[in-house]
């Protein structure tokens, strides 16, 4: 590859590579630590989220941050993309801030708090001292030291499980939130997504955030998760301003979190909305194949989409 390729070239086909196979590791520890956590089985959900929090989440700031840098260091030392440890939470906080400028969302997240929430082993407030404990039965450093007469997570009690609880769901919507956000704008690199269906989805995860909201008990309240909830309500407040439906109750909160709908919206346009992403997706999927039909397949299909086509069928 390298002698058939030009740098730009080389460039995007290893980000073209990376991104979607990083994404998948994400997701799929993700999805199996709430399964974990669904369960009860706590020390296997945190003990899977620190490497997707930490070291996915983070290599993916850095290739969205500096793709062309990235892709160099991946080809000759790969091990350098490690985040240093050194100067504690700062260089974190200052690379998810320089992420959060870049996709415009400074002003829904804290950096400060989502670099505590991922690598401050000091904070009680983290996942990466809870983690590190799932993980090992005996730690050393002072914050996460094992106490006399225990081993990490080994007898664990209804109460300490129902706190666990607590934190797990009154802090990983953050960051997933954020880390979804990242995700979209990476994307954007490699092809569009229809901007109806982004719009659906966004709205359905800005009513799922306020519905969360409420629930989460008052001993884990924090200002960064008001910011967040309230950034997203006046957001929600606006599109329904703008496109002239009601400010939605908490029935059309539910709704618009299951189906994308708006306040009002009669059930056959969301249906007609759900069916065009279907039609997208097959008419991308056929654009995605084209390149690897036979030539005289490709000119039939191509003459067939440019042909014009009338109500009347």
């Amino acid at each position: 590859m390298a002698r058939t390729r030009t740098i730009a070239e080389r460039g995007s086909f290893i980000r073209l590579t990376i991104f979607p196979a990083l994404l998948s590791d994400f997701l799929h520890f993700i999805f199996e630590a709430l399964a974990a956590s669904r369960k009860a089985k706590l020390t296997i959900a945190y003990a899977l989220l620190r490497k997707p929090l930490q070291d996915t989440l983070g290599l993916l700031e850095q290739l969205v941050l500096d793709p062309n840098g990235f892709v160099e260091t991946f080809t000759e030392n790969p091990v350098k993309l490690r985040p240093s440890k050194a100067g504690g939470i700062e260089p974190h906080a200052r690379r998810i801030c320089a992420v959060l400028d870049m996709i415009s969302e400074s002003d829904r997240f804290d950096a400060q708090f989502l670099a505590t929430l991922r690598y401050d082993k000091n904070s009680h407030d983290s996942f990466d001292g809870v983690c590190n404990k799932a993980l090992h039965l005996l730690t050393e450093h002072k914050s996460i030291q094992t106490e006399p007469l225990n081993f990490n997570f080994i007898f664990t009690n209804d109460e300490a499980r129902q706190s666990q609880w607590y934190f797990i769901y009154s802090r990983l919507p953050y960051v997933l939130y954020y880390a979804r956000l990242l995700f979209e704008h990476t994307l954007m690199e490699f092809g569009l997504t229809d901007p109806v269906y982004r719009a659906d989805m966004e709205r359905r995860v800005a009513a799922a955030t306020i519905l969360w909201a409420p629930a989460i008990d008052k001993s884990y309240k924090h200002p960064a998760l008001e910011k967040l909830v309230d950034a997203t309500t006046l957001h929600v407040v606006k599109e329904c301003m703008a496109r002239s439906v009601r400010i939605p109750s908490p029935h059309d909160l539910a709704r618009m979190r299951d189906t994308g709908a708006l306040p009002g919206e009669f059930r056959i346009v969301t249906a007609a909305r759900h069916f065009r992403y279907r039609a997208f997706n097959a008419i991308s999927s056929v654009a995605a194949h084209l390149d690897q039909m036979e030539p005289g397949a490709r000119r039939i299909l191509d003459r067939f989409r440019k042909r014009p086509h009338h109500d009347g069928g």
